[in-house]
């Protein structure tokens, strides 16, 4: 499994458990320096959700991030 500002990568169950504890553990440490950050990263995790959810049946997905500020599925092809 991989998760990084540029790529997810791994099984979607298992990216959903590790991507739901990290926005936690954020909103566990949120603060009023950060609130607006942390609202940002579960707008965007919310959209990571949705593709991993529509693949949740594949073994593995690949997940990489456009320079414009989203997130989108990598084709097996393309791999």
């Amino acid at each position: 499994m991989i998760i990084n500002e540029d790529i997810i990568e791994g099984n979607p169950s298992e990216l959903i458990m590790s991507l739901q504890t990290q926005i936690a553990n954020q909103i566990l440490r949120m603060s009023t320096n950060d609130y607006e950050d942390v609202c940002a990263n579960m707008r965007m995790i919310a959209d990571v959700f949705e593709i991993l959810e529509e693949h949740i049946n594949d073994e593995c997905v690949t997940l990489k991030y456009n320079p414009m500020g989203a997130w989108y599925y990598v084709e097996s092809e393309e791999e």
